[in-house]
């Protein structure tokens, strides 16, 4: 009876996965194209269509995945599979995927990882997914406020560990009389908010399964109204630091440390990366204050040797601080790194007129950002790729895919996102063209003739010279993350799930252009949205119509006005017209533009007039894209008319 329960087992999880498979390849079209039309549609009504198409679709994928896992668990087909894992890079990786999600609610998603054991022996891929799964519950049932991911150890002894995870909302909570039936499968804590929030009620199932094989504990507690708390307790076996670690935390043992932020939160996440690697740490909350905790260190034993900046502050722009720091002879040596959020990463040249030496999007994992810190503490960090003419190359891009229809969909949503591409059609073919061209980025899909993702990757990885620095990105259908290893393990960078998220694919390759120094693709959204929220937010559409053209006369005068004021060598002339457009452009919310009019004005300021083409040049690129969008919404408004 047992051997016919196993063979009944493993028959349903066959067909489950070979049903998931049959109807994942058309839904990743489906879903491509979907992506596709939504940047093409202007009508209301079809531009909502596309956007239920979308939706339905992920839901569709969402469930069909859940289905599978349970299957795979129910069978007993996942055992445990232990290998080397860093915790703390594990749940900056997961605030890091989340937060394109949290992001859109309007939500902070953040980690907090305490110092203590990190590199652990454990089953990942089962690990990742229980992270997923409560992270996504938690963002998914919260509104306002922020998802904290804390990571804390319980117990230590030489060999071994026990550590807990917590996942912490501000979330609608969880009435009591539904708490005792919330691990069970296809059940949430209300009938009513499957309707409202979706989702098949199976995730705590499995994280509870693959928390208990892992021999650990889940649990939870909540209150109706304010949020709830669910939690992991893990025995682990702990791993020992390899050498390059430990001479990297040599390296950066001791090293003094400023931290400009308003938020309170981030400066204790960077507080605790830091001091758990024995980096001194000190917190300043506003500009003045870190401009006098620098001046006051500066002629002591042990002044301060980097400062990280925030993005964001509101009192006083962070270009503008870095530009006072570098300013001064007394802080000639100091390194200074740029945190900005994810998806506003800001153009090279801004940051680097600034005086910056380094940008890094945020939420940074710990070891980006003490690899960061490490390259320029060695004066290891890479020259940015450039032209004969000093401007930032375009990111160069291969597709490997060997279905012709998911390989248009793909060079479709990379026109969209302002890039350009080459595509082959199998892994072999990608091989001999990286061979050829040096490219920045390979998006490889994993299962292709003749050569498949795994062995392309192994095979680029061997060659020699740039080619092992090219970033590549596996494009798989398989949402298992199990998959994730398989792709670490030939030696891709990252991975992304079909069908691909232009958001995820946007963000995705705006970092890898600002890590390389390429320009980003000028068809992303970029401040597209805010503006739209700000014209809106003035109500009358005739006020809205000549509020754009007075922008649209008035902001290329500006700019021409700091281009005579540059050849003129005129730094004031450049200061008065950067400072004007500047204003403008954050009464329309176009962030981008302001920044780069900031990054201009404090050139000027400097009066090193021979900095500003690069901000300028910035300042005329983002205006065009804002142009495009003010015209796109006047149209608009004409045809509503």
């Amino acid at each position: 009876a047992r051997e016919q329960a196993e063979e009944a087992a493993r028959l349903k999880t066959s067909i489950l996965a070979n049903m998931s498979h049959e109807i994942r390849t058309p839904l990743t079209a489906i879903l491509g194209f979907a992506d596709v039309l939504s940047e093409e549609v202007t009508d209301e009504t079809q531009v909502e269509f596309v956007d239920l198409i979308a939706r339905s679709g992920r839901r569709l994928m969402d469930t069909l995945n859940s289905v599978l896992d349970l299957a795979r668990l129910e069978a007993g087909r996942d055992g445990i599979a232990l290998e080397r894992v860093d915790l703390g890079e594990l749940a900056h990786e997961t605030v890091e995927m989340f937060q394109p999600a949290a992001t859109e609610q309007g939500l902070d998603v953040l980690a907090e990882v305490a110092p203590g054991t990190h590199l652990v022996t454990a089953d990942e891929p089962a690990l990742v997914r229980v992270l997923h799964n409560l992270v996504g519950n938690a963002i998914k049932f919260t509104e306002q406020g922020d998802v904290l991911v804390r990571l804390n150890t319980v117990r230590e002894t030489g060999r071994d560990v026990e550590i807990r995870c917590e996942i912490v909302d501000t979330g609608i909570g969880i009435p009591s009389e539904a708490q005792k039936k919330l691990f069970q499968p296809f059940t949430q804590g209300d009938g009513s908010l499957t309707r409202r929030y979706g989702g098949t009620g199976l995730g705590l199932t499995i994280s509870k399964q693959l928390t208990e094989i892992m021999g650990g504990r889940i649990g939870f507690k909540s209150k109706l109204g304010q949020g709830s708390s669910f939690w992991f307790e893990l025995p682990l076996r702990k791993q020992l630091e390899p050498g390059a670690a430990e001479t990297q935390h040599q390296l950066l043992a001791g090293l003094n440390v400023l931290v400009v932020d308003d938020d309170e939160t981030t400066r204790q996440i960077l507080r605790h990366q830091l001091r758990s690697r024995r980096i001194k740490t000190t917190e300043a909350g506003e500009a003045a204050e870190a401009l006098k905790l620098l001046q006051q260190t500066v002629a002591t034993d042990s002044p301060f040797q980097v400062v990280i900046l925030d993005s964001e502050m509101p009192e006083k722009d962070c270009l503008g601080l870095a530009g006072a720091i570098k300013d001064d002879l007394l802080f000639t040596d100091l390194k200074l790194i740029l945190l900005t959020p994810m998806g506003k990463v800001l153009e090279p040249g801004a940051w680097r007129a600034a005086g910056i030496d380094a940008c890094l999007a945020k939420p940074v994992k710990q070891t980006r950002l003490l690899e960061c810190i490490t390259r320029l503490l060695t004066g290891e960090s890479a020259a940015p790729a450039r032209d004969a003419g000093g401007e930032a190359k375009p990111l160069r891009i291969l597709v490997a895919e060997d279905n012709q229809v998911n390989r248009k969909v793909t060079l479709l949503q990379l026109g969209n996102l302002g890039y350009t591409a080459d595509a082959v059609a199998n892994g072999l073919e990608a091989v001999q063209a990286v061979r050829k061209m040096p490219y920045d980025v390979v998006l490889m899909d994993c299962h292709m003739p003749e050569m498949d993702g795994y062995e392309a990757t192994r095979a680029i990885r061997q060659l020699p010279g740039r080619a092992r620095l090219i970033r590549i990105l596996a494009v798989t259908a398989n949402a298992n993350p199990e998959e994730k290893r398989n792709c670490l393990d030939a030696g891709m960078d990252d991975y992304l799930i079909k069908p691909i998220d232009l958001k995820q694919l946007g963000q995705a390759l705006g970092k890898i252009a600002s890590e390389v120094g390429a320009a980003p693709g000028e068809g992303d959204r970029g401040d597209a949205d805010s503006i739209a929220e700000g014209l809106r937010s003035f109500g009358d559409a005739v006020v809205i119509a000549e509020l754009i053209d007075l922008f649209l006369q008035d902001a290329p005068a500006r700019l021409a006005q700091a281009r005579e004021a540059l050849t003129a060598g005129n730094a004031a002339g450049i200061v008065e017209a950067a400072h004007s457009l500047k204003g403008s452009a954050r009464n329309l919310r176009a962030e981008r533009l302001a920044q780069a009019c900031e990054a201009l004005e404090q050139v000027g300021k400097s009066e090193k007039i021979d900095a500003a083409a690069s901000p300028l040049g910035q300042a005329e690129v983002e205006l065009k894209k804002v142009a495009t969008l003010l015209k796109q919404q006047k149209k608009s408004l004409v045809q509503a008319s």
